[in-house]
């Protein structure tokens, strides 16, 4: 049975899940004006989530982005620079991705509109899942709160994690997140700790 802090804990875990869809805005922005340009080398890494994505071409799709290591420098830095230069104090969520962002070396992000086809993108979340356990991608959380539900889980290999992939379904929309590099997981939890 969940304790009420797990669940408090959790909840905040969604709350971040959200405000990192303004960041995730932030990049496909970026993308949009053509400054990324290298996208080749993700799919290659050891972290890369080979997930069950619906096809764009009959999905309401809203973002689709591959990011490699050589496109993520420019990301990297604008984000950096305009974190940096806040007048304001930084929220937790900002202050997590500050601390992971240098470990970031691709990303993969789709976001979908939901609209009325909602069971479409659970079993797309649910297959995921079950591909990503198959590949022994491990669950780190997995929260159902309403009509929202996150799955976020991890790949290690020699004691790093070197992929992490989020798995999220609101009302309104549903993002496959994939984050590739190497990552402490002492940082991992520290980071979900901060949420208390």
């Amino acid at each position: 049975m969940l304790t009420w802090t797990l669940i408090s804990r959790l909840t905040k875990v969604m709350k971040f899940i959200r405000a990192s869809f303004a960041v995730l805005f932030a990049i496909v922005l970026i993308a949009a004006t053509g400054i990324i340009v290298a996208t080749a080398g993700i799919q290659s890494q050891t972290g890369y989530a080979d997930m069950d994505l619906p096809a764009w071409y009959n999905s309401d799709t809203k973002i689709i982005l591959n990011i490699g290591p050589i496109g993520l420098k420019p990301v990297r830095w604008v984000i950096k620079r305009g974190l940096e230069s806040s007048d304001r104090p930084l929220d937790t969520s900002e202050q997590v991705l500050l601390k992971v962002l240098d470990d970031v070396q691709g990303m993969q992000l789709r976001v979908y509109g939901v609209d009325r086809d909602r069971a479409r993108y659970e079993r797309s979340i649910e297959n995921s899942m079950t591909t990503l356990k198959a590949q022994q991608w491990h669950t780190l959380v997995s929260v159902r709160e309403d009509d929202d539900q996150a799955l976020v889980m991890h790949y290690e290999e020699d004691g790093v994690i070197t992929g992490l992939a989020i798995l999220a379904l609101t009302t309104d929309n549903a993002a496959f997140i994939n984050l590739v590099g190497e990552f402490d997981p002492a940082e991992i939890v520290q980071s979900f700790n901060s949420f208390e």
